[in-house]
């Protein structure tokens, strides 16, 4: 009988020993001729122990490596050699930890102290450094002792280095980015703000002498820095809008829509309605409190008619919320659908109404980044409805949120 069948024999119930856990099952019930052959078919590197820690048998992997990686015969068999010994020196004066730690390891399995042993440790072979992982698991039975698999993770190792890396560059780049962003929006605002305060004070004291013309064309100028600066805002929160490192939470929308609509304070004559209960969503406060100022901020200032109706509504939609915010405004051309979203651009002219061209932009992509769709339908003449989805988070519609009209109206 081969050593190996000799120590699996009388364990009806080996434990998961090796990385191949089908093993198992192939050696619940085997006899010594497959046994061996199970353990030769692996390709992890495989040796038997017995109590003493002495190897008795390894698989076809174990010898292979040890041949070509420069070993004789008789040393890349193994056979006969006291494993823990391998390992006792190193470990005793602590030149080597990962010889120390298996040491320690293979002991504890061997004794009944630990039930299973992992490490991954380095190999410094003539053919490569490579990197591998230990799994030592017991033995029970008429001869008791130890399951050594080593197995190849040097792809894996070094993808997760790479990973690693790639990672902490990607970090460096947005705090980087961040930084620039800041530099910039600050250096470009302050002459803007000079510029504008200066227009402000020559159509102050100087409104009698300039003339009509003279005074629109300085109204003109303030205009002009007022939208260079709304559109680097706007810039700054686009790009920031895929680089946010904040925290996502549960973020109640039956509070921070009414806030939002507060913030933006519509005129007396549009009505802004809140006709469904509202969830919570996991999400980053910020994010979802862009999506709506900006939605309702369009809907609000497109208004011309004398009763103006904004209402927001939401449904469960399998495994997301659907959400829609509605306006009787003018409405949008069936041919504007996908432009109204592309960055930078209005469909009526600036002159006429200041518009950076980045809010759709922003809530689109904010929304698809948290895994979500955005639509939108119109009628010209008759209104404007943009619908959202959202991934929905296990929970029931907030009980603040008053489905009744009259207690929604803000």
């Amino acid at each position: 009988m081969t050593p190996a069948s000799e120590l699996l024999r009388g364990d009806s119930n080996p434990p998961a020993a090796l990385s191949a856990e089908d093993l198992e099952a192939s050696l619940s019930d085997t006899g010594e001729m497959r046994s061996d052959a199970v353990l030769d078919s692996l390709h992890q590197h495989i040796a038997l122990l017995d109590r003493a820690g002495r190897v008795v048998w390894v698989n076809l992997a174990w010898r292979r490596f040890g041949l070509e990686n420069g070993a004789a015969r008789p040393q890349a068999e193994s056979v006969g050699l006291n494993y823990l010994a391998q390992c006792g020196p190193s470990a005793r004066t602590g030149q080597d930890e990962h010889a120390a730690a298996a040491h320690a390891g293979i002991s504890a399995v061997l004794d009944g102290s630990l039930p299973r042993f992992e490490l991954e440790y380095p190999c410094h072979a003539p053919a490569g450094d490579r990197w591998f992982l230990m799994r030592v698991s017991p033995l029970v039975g008429t001869r008791p002792g130890a399951i050594v698999a080593h197995e190849d993770i040097t792809t894996r190792w070094r993808l997760e280095q790479h990973r690693a890396t790639l990672i902490a560059e990607l970090l460096n780049a947005n705090r980087e980015l961040n930084d620039f962003a800041y530099v910039v929006s600050h250096d470009l605002k302050a002459p803007l703000r000079g510029i504008s305060s200066l227009a402000s004070w020559l159509v102050a004291d100087l409104s009698d002498k300039l003339g009509p013309e003279g005074t629109e064309q300085l109204n003109l100028i303030a205009s002009r820095v007022k939208r260079l600066s709304g559109l680097i805002d706007g810039i700054l929160a686009y790009s920031r809008s895929g680089r946010s490192l904040d925290e996502r939470c549960p973020v109640d929308l039956a509070a921070l829509v009414p806030n939002t609509i507060d913030l933006l304070a519509p005129p007396p004559h549009i009505d802004v309605r809140i006709e469904t209960p509202l969830p919570t969503l996991l999400i980053e406060p910020v994010k979802i409190q862009q999506v709506f100022q900006n939605l309702l901020s369009n809907a609000i200032d497109f208004i011309e008619k004398p009763s103006g109706r904004v209402t927001v509504r939401c449904a469960r939609a399998g495994a997301a919320w659907r959400f829609s915010v509605s306006d009787n405004g003018p409405g949008i051309e069936a041919r504007h659908f996908q432009r109204i979203f592309q960055l930078f651009q209005t469909l009526s002219s600036r002159d006429q109404r200041e518009r950076t061209g980045v809010g759709l932009a922003l809530v689109k992509k904010i929304v698809e980044l948290e895994g979500g769709s955005i639509t939108v339908e119109s009628k010209v003449g008759a209104g404007t409805t943009f619908h959202f989805s959202l991934p929905a988070v296990p929970s029931t519609p907030s009980p603040r949120a008053d489905p009744s009209p009259e207690a929604a109206t803000t």
